[in-house]
């Protein structure tokens, strides 16, 4: 392979990679979107002292 097809393979790579980022935080959102305010609010306030833990608790409802 040479460096300018190593170069397009990455540009590749690169390009899927964003695609599959965006389609996750897609899912996720999605998923935030569906809760009732209840929900929402039993897991901000599930524990987290810091709020920044709280954000990326909802981010994070139904891992993979």
């Amino acid at each position: 392979m040479t460096t300018t097809e190593a170069a397009e393979f990455g540009k590749v790579v690169d390009a899927w990679l964003r695609a599959y980022q965006v389609a996750e935080l897609d899912e996720r959102v999605a998923r935030v979107e569906q809760l009732s305010d209840a929900e929402l609010f039993r897991i901000a306030a599930a524990g987290c002292d810091n709020p920044d833990q709280r954000a990326s608790k909802l981010l994070l409802l139904n891992p993979r």
